[in-house]
């Protein structure tokens, strides 16, 4: 048996036995660090709890792990621990919300570990922990918890990758490849600096482990993932724009690793991640739809050289924190300025890594590169495979082709989904309700004209008439003040007293692998509030959408847990109330999730025409399609489990025969007031998805199709709700 069989065996039995013996979400992960340990009296309390957290990416969800222990070696009955966690920054921002889970220990357990995926909307620096044993309050049992004191955390990054690798903090096995040198990676995903240490070619294990852990000096973050600790659920990962994997490992966890972990992941490139695959030669995946790329498809040097932008100064200065500013390279200070330490030039760095036949710096045949290449599209995501055994650093002509193969926007958080919380976007304006939190102009404009007749001439007249005159000095202000408390009921009630939404569902139909992905943009208004919040699935991701910059940089944070937005999480929920949904304000979500499921619509093609069905419970109302011949069909209302023949169409595009609207800035945007302490401002991104959905509406393609149907009611978050104005697309290849 081979060290590297050995190996991969080992780690499937640590990851059966984790998941096994933890909660179902319970996990442990070996690169976090402990930022918190409480009660100061353990043995006093009965227990011990440590928050644990890894290195602290951008927007998605946050993996934070809870170990509970007991001073007497193992738990002597069944505990119950509150736990509520409130991430702050330096600022007070307009969504600090306190994250409330519960932990359940078994009787005789040694080691209780959790893992519960925390929200990220403004970047962390501290977490205020407080936790009760059984809904009791424990002596101790409320600590800040600093994370801006780990060693890689959040730097304003555009990319974020996270790398699975076989090997922990050992040296590599025989068989096994040293842990990835990202030198190259950095350069070309974070438009970073190239690496000047041109007499190395390769990093050694430990080098390469040190340097992941470190922040690069580019707009390109890692995180390094133990294969023992990786997620049984996507949102784990749902930082991530890139996961880089050990292929072997991939194959030895596809075939005998725990299930739920595997679906994790593929999931999240569903969601839209991109999966890159190395030392994937003759390997058994579970992606049958990858495909060998085009010698075309590979970057040419002359290209590998244009974006290395030999031109300009090679910046290796660090990036810093500003607290006014934000994160930015060290160069831009003014106080390094001052201090006229040279940079080199990029031109210069490029010729000696050709001098010294460095790997960054070699060409390959373009119909043999292509040849190691393989990728496919799954859901809204990419899975890419390189067949070289250990591609690091690799060359800038390999990481670029890679990295272009679907665009530069579908490596990028940001763009790829349309926003970046913290910093709000202006398309709230383009999806909000109309006419609620409006004065209802016409109704108070028969009010007062009733008012002003009753209290001149009416009033005036019926006094006189029975010598009564004196009594409009009374009548005139009771008047007043009822017309004035009727101009208010009828405002509230102008809204009416329950909580309306207008809803703009996009469902992803991938029918080769199985998956649908719900990309949501939900609008609450709710007249009165509800206490019970808004409640989603536990494997989506929810995202407010703001219509100005979430922080405020005047107030100092750190509120000791004093919120006014509250998240509950159980075994199959999670709950936003509070501020959440308010009274009287609306507020917006972009929803994402994910799921395993058969297609809703299929089609049947042959030589006379073309047939759609509904395999869904619902009715579609529109069903647009284009085949291969690039001839448009349409058709209304099929009902559930009935198949219809579509009717040719010559002429107008597919907005015009569905009657949807294209997800564009509104007409009129306001320009809110910022205070000079507002930090940065709101964007005006359109998501990936969205953007493909628009380009539809103008012109669909060759086999795909668009269709509209009945809203998803496991996604709106609430029940007994008005819809307005709302929308349910179903597009996708056709099948």
């Amino acid at each position: 048996m081979t060290p590297f069989i050995r190996l991969s065996m080992l780690l499937v039995v640590i990851a059966v036995v984790s998941v096994a013996e933890r909660h179902v979400y319970g996990q442990s992960d070996p690169h976090a660090q402990t930022v918190a340990t409480l009660p100061a009296n353990a043995r006093k309390a009965g227990f011990s709890m440590s928050v644990q957290i890894s290195k602290v990416a951008a927007n998605g969800y946050q993996p934070i792990y809870l170990n509970f222990t007991s001073p007497l070696g193992s738990f002597a009955s069944d505990r119950t621990f509150d736990v509520s966690l409130s991430p702050q920054s330096n600022w007070t921002s307009d969504l600090d919300f306190t994250f409330h889970c519960q932990c359940h220990v078994k009787q005789k357990s040694t080691v209780a570990g959790f893992v519960v995926y925390v929200p990220y909307y403004v970047p962390w620096e501290a977490i205020f922990v407080e936790v009760r044993d059984d809904g009791r309050t424990v002596q101790g049992g409320r600590q800040m918890a600093f994370v801006n004191q780990l060693t890689v955390r959040h730097a304003d990054q555009k990319t974020s990758v996270g790398i699975i690798h076989p090997t922990l903090k050992q040296p590599p096995a025989a068989g096994l490849p040293a842990f990835p040198d990202i030198r190259t990676l950095t350069t070309v995903l974070g438009d970073g600096p190239i690496d000047e240490n041109t007499d190395i070619p390769r990093l050694s294990h430990v080098e390469s482990l040190r340097q992941v852990a470190q922040v690069q000096p580019a707009w390109v973050q890692f995180r390094n993932i133990a294969p023992e600790a990786m997620h049984s659920s996507w949102l784990g990962y749902s930082q991530l724009d890139v996961i880089l994997i050990h292929g072997p490992t991939l194959e030895t966890l596809a075939g005998s690793g725990p299930a739920d972990q595997i679906d994790a992941l593929v999931d999240w490139v569903a969601a839209g991640g991109n999966l890159w695959i190395y030392d994937a030669g003759g390997l058994s995946l579970p992606f049958p739809n990858l495909k060998p790329i085009a010698a075309g498809q590979i970057v040419t040097p002359a290209r590998v050289k244009g974006r290395l932008k030999l031109q300009e100064l090679n910046d290796t200065t660090d990036l810093e924190f500003e607290s006014w500013t934000g994160v930015n390279k060290q160069s831009n200070n003014w106080q390094w300025k001052q201090s006229n330490t040279p940079l080199s030039q990029r031109q210069d760095i490029f010729d000696k890594l050709v001098k010294a036949n460095h790997p960054a710096a070699q060409n390959r045949a373009a119909k043999t590169l292509a040849s190691t290449i393989k990728t496919t599209s799954l859901g809204r995501g990419t899975v890419t495979t390189i067949d070289d055994v250990d591609p690091f650093p690799g060359s800038f002509q390999l990481w670029q082709t890679v990295a272009d193969l679907h665009g530069k926007r579908q490596l990028q958080w940001v763009t790829r989904n349309g926003i970046d919380v913290r910093f709000g976007n202006d398309l709230y304006w383009s999806w909000l309700i109309e006419a609620v939190g409006g004065p209802p102009v016409k109704l108070f404009f028969l009010i007062n004209t009733v008012f002003i007749v009753l209290v001149g001439p009416l009033s005036y007249r019926f006094f006189r008439k029975n010598e009564r005159l004196y009594l409009l000095l009374f009548s005139a202000p009771a008047l007043a003040l009822l017309v004035t408390s009727g101009l208010f009921i009828s405002a509230i009630f102008a809204d009416g007293l329950g909580t309306r939404l207008r809803a703009r569902q996009i469902t992803w139909q991938d029918a080769q692998t199985g998956y649908l992905v719900h990309n949501d943009r939900l609008t609450y208004f709710s007249a009165i509030g509800r206490s019970g919040g808004l409640q989603f699935s536990s494997d989506a991701a929810v995202f407010p959408v703001l219509n100005k910059p979430a922080e405020n940089r005047y107030y100092g944070g750190h509120r000791n847990g004093g919120t006014a937005y509250h998240i509950n999480v159980g075994d199959d929920y999670q709950q936003f109330s509070g501020r959440f949904l308010p009274s009287r304000s609306q507020v917006q979500y972009l929803y994402l999730e994910p799921q395993k499921a058969a297609p809703l619509v299929t089609f049947s093609q042959t030589d006379n025409g073309l047939s759609v069905t509904n395999e869904s419970d619902k009715p579609l109302y529109q069903v647009v399609a284009c085949d291969n011949q690039q001839q448009r069909w349409i058709t209304q209302t099929v009902a559930p489990a009935e198949t219809v023949r579509m009717n040719p169409v010559q002429t107008g595009s597919a907005a015009a025969k569905l009657g949807i609207s294209p997800m564009q800035l509104a007409s009129f945007v306001p320009k809110l007031r910022r205070a000079y302490y507002s930090r940065g401002s709101t964007g005006s991104e359109i998501s990936v998805i969205d953007q493909t959905l628009n380009g539809w509406l103008a012109s669909i393609p060759a086999n795909q199709f668009i269709a509209t149907t009945a809203l998803r009611s496991d996604s709106l978050g609430i029940d007994d709700v008005e819809i307005e104005d709302s929308v349910h697309v179903i597009m996708g290849a056709l099948k």
